[in-house]
């Protein structure tokens, strides 16, 4: 420790008033730069970590719609199959309806009959 003063001391006797000042500027340009070099890198830093955090929260937003997406198409097709189901069955029984209907003889004096029941 007390070599390194004796050099910096010795070092620094040699040298002129113009060389000092250019020395002194020359040290505090280079902390200067070191300064706003780390603090650009600190907010960058900072900024990549949060563009990072919200990316993560945008890909859980996007994984938590695909999730309901899937349940409502889920949900749909069986929406879909038991309307198809009750449909087909409700095709069944008009087309069986529609053979009894074809199958009686019915008169016209029966179906007056009928019709003016009901008005």
């Amino acid at each position: 420790m007390v070599l390194l003063y004796k050099i910096i001391n010795s070092f620094w006797k040699k040298r002129t008033l113009t060389e000092k000042i250019l020395i002194i500027g020359l040290l505090g340009f280079s902390l200067y730069a070191l300064y706003q070099g780390t603090q650009k890198a600190y907010y960058k830093y900072k900024y990549i970590n949060s563009q990072i955090k919200r990316i993560e929260s945008l890909q859980t937003r996007i994984d938590t719609l695909e999730l309901r997406s899937e349940r409502e198409i889920e949900n749909m097709s069986k929406s879909v199959k038991r309307s198809r189901k009750s449909s087909n069955a409700t095709n069944n029984k008009r087309i069986e309806d529609e053979k009894t209907i074809d199958n009686k003889p019915v008169s016209d004096n029966e179906l007056n009959d009928f019709l003016s029941k009901y008005n």
